[in-house]
């Protein structure tokens, strides 16, 4: 099974700027066990405590000037068993003697309903000053899941992406990971939540691109107070329309469309709208003020603006906010955190190291859909079994980064390689076309003269002086020095 890597070289702005604005209480402990970093959540909640515990060495065996402040070290410090060198999560609660307002950490749980506490304890090592971090967090009722042998394969790696909570996006799988890319990504699609504006996903352009708008046209209406839509938003796919279909979606447009409401509209794969049918739909949009998202493929933005003024203008405004997301091929240091969010929906799910690289090296040229069918095949497969290479897609399987990798330490000599291939290829026609060397010839698309050459050269059978009886007499080409 895949573990959890215990080296994690996180700039130390970076942890500060995610523990300060997390709502939940965290605090930092040194290599050497003392209280160097607490964020706003943990002072609010120990406020009377805050005065002189910063520098406070925290250990199971740490004696204080006053019973409290022993029993608070005692409780800060980290459990003695179990590895330091990875992510672990432990039941927790605050000791009675520690003054302390929980209603801090138990108010962002569901109702009123009274809550346990879980400490993630995340290693977090720069190489220079090595630290751990402690999170406390209200238990949803999954701690079991979350405590058993395989634990650390449902959590983000690494596990920074604990500290960040946003729950209109935490559903969305390939958008658990804690690189700067991706919540960057989930930072940009917040905004598009909170506002109104048109804005144009550059991605490729697949399923999953359709069910991330639709998310974002919900959530907006969420935070608009309104109640969910009866109807979908509408599709209008650029690369399937002719002029008839656009008119007809159009007309359907009109039919369904909820009055006072905009139609809310997804503007697909837009860039491979024809020319000729941009201006009518620009116009569309324009004279019923559409509220739509615009999604186009990442090497298609070239010929976007061509069009008439309408559809120009209707461009522009779908340009305030660009947000592209990048390939899965690009992410290759995200696929573990992408598989443990995914397996969410398999709870019980334990995964080989083989079948983690298999994803590693595959190129997914059909991106996020591709990893989500891939992974479905694999559970059907698997039932209740271990996942395992066997299990994924032979596309998954069979692909040649994963069977067959070049050594760095293995130097190539082109000429050596491509001399094999030859004679190979030379050997097989021969074999089809035995004492036929014209025809052996012609079905390698080479001249009789090179091929005699090379029969001479590696001694496959003789050549003869005279052509033999089933030989056709042809004109032989002149073989260029390069051949």
């Amino acid at each position: 099974m895949s573990d959890a890597p215990s080296q994690r070289n996180v700039p130390k702005r970076q942890i500060a700027r995610l523990i300060g604005s997390s709502v939940y209480p965290m605090w930092v402990l040194s290599e050497d066990s003392q209280l160097v970093f607490t964020n706003e959540a943990f002072d609010t909640l120990f406020a009377d405590r805050m005065e002189d515990s910063l520098g406070l060495v925290c250990k199971v065996d740490s004696q204080g000037a006053l019973p409290d402040q022993t029993l608070f070290a005692r409780w800060l410090a980290l459990p003695a068993n179990g590895s330091l060198a990875s992510v672990r999560c432990v039941q927790d609660s605050i000791p009675e003697g520690i003054s302390a307002d929980s209603s801090v950490v138990l108010s962002h749980s569901e109702g009123s309903k009274l809550r346990s506490l879980l400490r993630w304890i995340l290693p977090l090592d720069d190489s220079a000053s090595p630290c751990h971090l402690c999170v406390l967090k209200p238990d949803f009722g999954d701690t079991q899941a979350m405590l058993d042998a395989g634990f650390h394969q449902r959590i983000e790696v690494p596990s920074l992406s604990l500290l960040l909570s946003d729950a209109k996006l935490d559903g969305i799988w390939y958008l658990q990971s804690a690189s700067v890319g991706t919540q960057t990504l989930r930072k940009q699609l917040a905004l598009a939540i909170a506002g109104e504006h048109p804005l144009r996903f550059v991605a490729h352009c697949g399923n999953y691109l359709l069910a991330l708008a639709i998310v974002l046209f919900k959530e907006r209406r969420a935070a608009r107070g309104e109640r969910p839509a009866r109807i979908a938003p509408f599709v209008i796919d650029g690369s399937l329309m002719d002029k008839d279909l656009l008119q007809s979606t159009l007309d359907w447009i009109d039919d369904t469309r909820q009055s006072p409401n905009l139609p809310e509209v997804i503007l697909h794969r837009i860039e491979q709208l024809p020319l000729e049918l941009r201006e009518p739909l620009a116009r569309r949009c324009h004279e019923q003020n559409w509220n739509y998202l615009v999604t186009v493929g990442h090497s298609s933005e070239q010929g976007l603006v061509q069009g008439g003024d309408l559809w120009e203008s209707m461009i522009a405004r779908a340009s305030v906010q660009i947000i592209p997301i990048p390939t899965l091929s690009s992410r290759t240091g995200e696929i573990e955190s992408l598989l443990v969010a995914w397996m969410r929906r398999a709870p019980q799910a334990r995964w080989s190291q083989a079948f983690l690289d298999t994803l590693l090296a595959y190129a997914w040229p059909e991106d996020i859909d591709e990893m989500d069918r891939a992974l479905e095949h694999a559970i059907r497969q698997a039932g209740d079994q271990v996942l395992d290479e066997s299990h994924l897609p032979i596309s998954l399987r069979t692909y040649p980064s994963h069977i067959e990798r070049v050594q760095a330490n293995e130097p190539i000599v082109l000429d050596e390689v491509l001399e094999r291939v030859e004679r190979m290829l030379i050997e097989q026609a021969l074999a089809s076309h035995p004492r036929n060397n014209t025809a052996a010839a012609k079905s390698l698309g080479i001249s009789r003269a090179r091929l005699l050459r090379r029969m001479q050269q590696w001694g496959l059978g003789s050549a003869p002086s005279a052509s033999s009886p089933g030989d056709e007499v042809i004109f032989e080409e002149l073989d260029t020095p390069d051949e």
